[in-house]
């Protein structure tokens, strides 16, 4: 019997999902969980990456998303006899000595080139006006390397935003690979390719920015626990254009380009297809019809989540957890082996 390729998909449970988290992430995991080894991490020591004080939450609030993140997860379709599913605390003896390996292996000046870091170095400035030596956003790419490495993943659910620290990662592998002239992780790095990932769900008010949980004005996310009035609401309330007409132009027409991805992703056909289906509408049938479409996606998910029981996923975390523990450890023993002795 041949081995599944290693798909990684990794959420942080720094706030609420929103439909943009489960489009981006959670559904090609889902139809991926049959052509692949699926593992899906909650990244709980990512939400660390800011400072706590500048989130205002504390440890027990992370705790308690992570929990919900799994659990919306598995509403949403994740399978617990298909898919691995693991905190990264779990395990963050493995992931973090892993992390320090790597991080010797790193150029300040690669990480510093990271677009991430150069824009949230923008978002948390001093009074002064200076920027604040968040190492925790400096090294974030280096510990996602890690996660993705230590499981030698070796295609990765991620959004458009991740795709330079994952080619961040690929450089480092091979950097290990030809600095000690073996072959220490041998599986190259891919983003996973559907058409979902193509798809960049971008805010209502601002569909010129990703859509994000951390967007001070909430009316241009739509969160997964939303209900049917606020998805209205929000949907009607969403910026387009006065041209009153239904085209795929991105530059030009964002917000109405953002509707038909939504539609897009959630109908599960092509962009062009949503357009074929859609270009005959006006703007408020249009919102109107996406309005349906999502409240009917996310009823059906909040209903099995209030029927998910956490004893029961708890018990299937545990034994995963044991079985990526041994893998863990089984890589790091093997790195120390092959660099035993340097010559």
């Amino acid at each position: 019997m041949s081995v599944k390729p290693v798909l990684l998909c990794g959420i942080q449970p720094t706030s609420e999902l929103t439909i943009g988290n489960y489009i981006g992430a959670l559904l090609p995991l889902i139809q991926a969980q049959d052509e692949y080894e699926t593992i899906l991490l909650v990244a709980d020591l990512h939400a660390y990456t800011i400072p706590l004080s500048t989130q205002k939450i504390g440890f027990s609030e992370i705790k308690e998303r992570s929990k919900s993140l799994v659990k919306w997860a598995v509403a949403a379709g994740v399978d617990i006899q298909k898919t691995k599913i693991v905190f990264q605390s779990s395990l963050s003896s493995e992931h973090l000595e892993l992390f320090y390996f790597l991080m010797t292996h790193c150029k300040l000046g690669e990480l510093k080139l990271m677009t991430q870091y150069k824009f949230l170095m923008t978002q948390f400035k001093q009074a002064n006006q200076t920027e604040p030596a968040l190492l925790g956003v400096l090294l974030y790419p280096v510990l996602m390397a890690a996660d993705i490495l230590l499981y030698d993943a070796s295609v990765l659910s991620v959004g458009e935003d991740q795709i330079q620290h994952l080619e961040l990662c690929a450089s480092i592998r091979e950097r290990i690979n030809r600095l000690y002239s073996k072959t220490i992780f041998p599986n190259k790095i891919t983003a996973l390719e559907t058409h979902l990932n193509s798809l960049k769900i971008m805010d209502l008010q601002d569909p010129t920015k990703k859509m994000s949980k951390s967007s001070a004005n909430k009316e241009g996310i739509i969160f997964i626990t939303d209900s049917e009035g606020e998805i209205q609401r929000k949907i009607q309330k969403a910026k387009t254009d006065s041209w009153n007409t239904i085209a795929l132009n991105k530059e030009g027409q964002p917000g109405i380009h953002n509707l038909l991805s939504l539609y897009s992703a959630l109908s599960n056909i092509p962009l062009g297809d949503a357009l074929s289906k859609l270009k005959h509408l006006n703007y408020a049938e249009l919102k109107k019809e996406i309005s349906v479409l999502i409240s009917n996606t996310l009823k059906k998910i909040q209903s099995k989540y209030e029927e998910v029981k956490w004893e029961e996923l708890e018990v299937s975390i545990l034994k995963s957890t044991e079985i990526l523990k041994i893998r863990a450890q089984s890589k790091l023993e093997f790195i120390r082996t092959q660099l035993h002795s340097y010559s």
